[in-house]
């Protein structure tokens, strides 16, 4: 007798009315192969998206694909969205103490914010979104995910600052953090006090041992 078409086409419809047909006993493993393959590629998605923020390193000339050369390095929404496809992309115009400014964010997908960075718009000019690329005012990662070229996190302390970069750096105060780094690359530094920190000194940093808040580039932030 001949097979019937429709059977064989639809394996798992008719897999209570012929337990013992032949073209039966492949249609399990199959569906479990499938599974296993979608189970796979889930698995594939979601470590590549951890692995473009653990991957990144910030250097005095790149944030991972980011290059930072040029004068000035310069950035846009697009060129972001590009170079960083695993993770979200926000921008918009920034206001506050100082001129107002292009402001891009860059996440990862949970809303872990990885890095920001700041254009500073003229007060001359008008105040508004642009596709055209902007000069990088301020480059700042705020994650423990992204390290720099000396191995220094977010998190870490002054007393890994020093041993690995050692006290032959600038050391200043800012609002409201103290900072210090060398080379384009600043560390500010939470104090734990809400007083100024005008007055506070290397020594102190080294005795207070204190955290890392903010890696920035190319210059201290005023925070």
């Amino acid at each position: 007798m001949k097979p019937n078409p429709s059977i064989e086409a639809t394996c798992s419809s008719k897999l209570r009315l012929l337990p013992q047909a032949p073209h039966v006993k492949h249609c399990a493993p199959k569906m479990k192969m499938l599974a296993k393959t979608s189970a796979l590629l889930i698995t594939v998605l979601v470590a590549g998206s951890v692995f473009a923020a653990d991957s990144l390193i910030l250097s005095p000339t790149a944030l991972g694909p980011l290059p930072l050369t040029g004068r000035p390095a310069k950035v846009s929404e697009t060129k972001l969205k590009k170079l960083f496809p695993n993770l979200v992309v926000k921008y918009d115009i920034g206001q506050g103490d100082s001129p107002d400014f292009h402001y891009f964010e860059v996440s990862k997908p949970n809303g872990e914010v990885l890095f920001t960075i700041k254009s500073f718009i003229e007060e001359s000019a008008e105040s508004k979104k642009t596709t055209s690329e902007v000069s990088i005012s301020i480059l700042q990662v705020r994650s423990p995910e992204i390290k720099d070229v000396h191995g220094l996190r977010v998190g870490d302390r002054v007393k890994d600052i020093i041993t690995k970069r050692g006290k032959d750096m600038e050391f200043g105060a800012a609002h409201h953090d103290v900072v210090m780094g060398a080379g384009n690359i600043y560390y500010s530094i939470a104090t734990g006090s809400d007083l100024s920190p005008e007055r506070l000194t290397m020594e102190d940093a080294v005795k207070g041992n204190w955290k890392i808040r903010v890696i920035s580039w190319p210059e201290a932030a005023w925070e």
